[in-house]
């Protein structure tokens, strides 16, 4: 049996188990939340994987979560029972775990922009910069669930989702930022999830922030084929900052003087500052932004864009650059000045091969 750090972030684990090469696990996942929960934990289970025991504050804070979160998300909770039987744990312990995260550490330092060019496209880009022994934990997921929109979304942890692009070309992407009093509700694993699940615009992705009980410090840009906005959250206000011009940038600090007032300090050593400087200066200058300059904006190490931290052994786990006009998707699993960019077409795929299906039934 293998066994882990209860402070370590985790989901990939056939990369442990199966690979010398640390590489990104790439789950495909359907149907009812239940069955898609107790697959993965059950497939989990049988190559190693045993839940960490779970601190016992952690544990009451992610129950409390949990019955926040009921009301409005019901079928997580399902999902959640279902992981929990896969993996002969239980959901205390499963809530304990990943419901926690974000309220107490906060391990993750991110650059996310997005941008309209003069075609009127949509280009997102985002870098999810941590440390570097979570990079075998690491996994991008084709997520299909019953009733629901399919995306392509990343994570290194089992059932939340860290940023993702769902069949309807809305994106979302979460950057850490340090707060000062954590409380139950959403946590922006769940909080991503949920939104790749159920909504096509900014516009509806505001009012669910708005609506919700928060437990995270976070900034969430979101953009779709036509709109896009960064959403400063925490558990005591919800405030939206719009772009200024044809673009919008976050790191890991807050802007808007309302939130700004209940962050902590503490981020400076991963130069959040430099890298939203970099990265407005880049976009306010290339106007007719694309998918290539996206990714050589994020593939700058000089101004930290691409983090790569030795002294604290930190830096960019995966980076991924997205056309949500045409659904383009591209993604570095790992330095995307050492790994390429690769296009992802597993949702393209999915969606053809559900069109078919479809075209078929009619047909018979």
């Amino acid at each position: 049996m293998i066994s882990y750090p209860t402070s370590i972030s985790y989901s990939s684990i056939f990369a442990l188990f199966k690979n010398k090469e640390v590489k990104m696990y790439h789950p495909r996942l359907k149907g009812s939340y239940y069955d898609m929960g107790f697959k993965y934990g059950s497939l989990l289970f049988k190559n190693g994987f045993r839940l960490p025991h779970t601190e016992a504050r952690k544990v009451e804070f992610g129950m409390k979560c949990l019955n926040e979160i009921a009301p409005v998300y019901p079928e997580i909770i399902r999902e959640f029972e279902g992981f929990a039987e896969g993996a002969q744990s239980n959901i205390e312990q499963l809530a304990g775990f990943v419901l926690s995260i974000g309220a107490f550490e906060h391990e993750a330092q991110c650059s996310l922009f997005a941008s309209r060019n003069k075609s009127g496209e949509m280009i997102v880009g985002r870098n999810f910069d941590s440390f570097f022994t979570f990079q075998k934990f690491t996994e991008s997921s084709l997520i299909a669930p019953e009733n629901k929109l399919s995306y392509i979304a990343q994570s290194e942890v089992f059932i939340g989702r860290e940023d993702g692009i769902n069949e309807a070309g809305l994106f979302i992407g979460m950057s850490y930022v340090n707060g000062r009093n954590p409380l139950p509700g959403f946590n922006f694993l769940i909080s991503v999830r949920y939104c790749l699940e159920h909504f096509t615009t900014v516009d509806e992705v505001i009012h669910f922030f708005k609506n919700i009980p928060i437990a995270t410090y976070n900034n969430f840009l979101v953009a779709d084929r036509s709109d896009m906005a960064v959403i400063e959250v925490c558990p005591q206000t919800v405030q939206v900052r719009h772009p200024e011009n044809n673009f919008i940038v976050c790191t890991n600090y807050f802007q808007h003087p309302e939130v700004k007032k209940f962050e902590a300090e503490g981020v400076g050593w991963s130069k959040p500052i430099e890298r939203f400087c970099a990265a407005s200066d880049f976009l306010s200058s290339n106007e007719d932004m694309n998918t290539v300059l996206a990714k050589q904006i994020l593939s700058d190490r000089k101004k930290h864009l691409c983090l790569h931290l030795a002294r604290f052994q930190f830096g960019t786990l995966w980076s991924v650059v997205a056309n949500l006009t045409t659904m383009e998707i591209f993604r570095a699993e790992g330095l995307p000045t050492v790994k390429k960019y690769k296009p992802e077409a597993r949702l393209h795929q999915h969606l053809n091969r559900r069109k078919s299906v479809h075209r078929s039934c009619l047909n018979f």
